[in-house]
């Protein structure tokens, strides 16, 4: 693989740290409202001080769909401070057993790389994401995995 690319990655990555993706909210607010004041109050139930002016931005992704009953689209929310985007990630378990499910942001390339090659393969373990770099188990031994290049690290044969 080429270098560059993984560091053009890790920049992606690094330049989207302060950002949790968000699902599972309803889609009931207005234009002017954007969804921070679903998001202040996502915050309150999680026990998390969060001020509007905590919050630098929030939009919903992709297109917003016509039919009724249709799930609600995800949210990204962008922190002003890496320090208030940790304490939402590190609150979460409070929304076990509901319908909302907050997650980091990852890059296309790591999203990818852990969607579909890591989470369903029969050798891995255990997968999870922390500050953006993706933790695997293999043989009851932890590895960062930051690109695919990773995977084929000495002590990693997943294939």
């Amino acid at each position: 693989m080429h270098t560059e690319y993984f560091l053009t990655d890790e920049l992606d990555q690094y330049s989207i740290r302060e950002n949790v993706r968000i699902f599972g909210i309803p889609e009931d607010y207005t234009v002017e409202d954007d969804g921070k004041k679903q998001l202040l109050k996502l915050a309150g139930k999680l026990d998390i001080t969060l001020q509007e002016k905590d919050i630098q931005r929030v939009h919903r992704l992709g297109k917003k769909k016509k039919s009724k009953g249709a799930k609600p689209r995800g949210i990204i929310a962008h922190f002003v401070s890496y320090a208030k985007k940790q304490e939402f990630i590190e609150k979460r378990k409070k929304l076990k057993g509901t319908k909302i499910a907050v997650c980091e942001d990852l890059t296309s390339t790591r999203y990818t790389l852990y969607t579909y090659n890591l989470l369903n393969h029969p050798n891995i373990q255990d997968a999870y994401v922390w500050n953006g770099a993706i933790k695997v188990t293999y043989k009851n031994t932890w590895y960062n995995i930051k690109n695919a290049d990773d995977l084929f690290q000495p002590n990693i044969d997943i294939n």
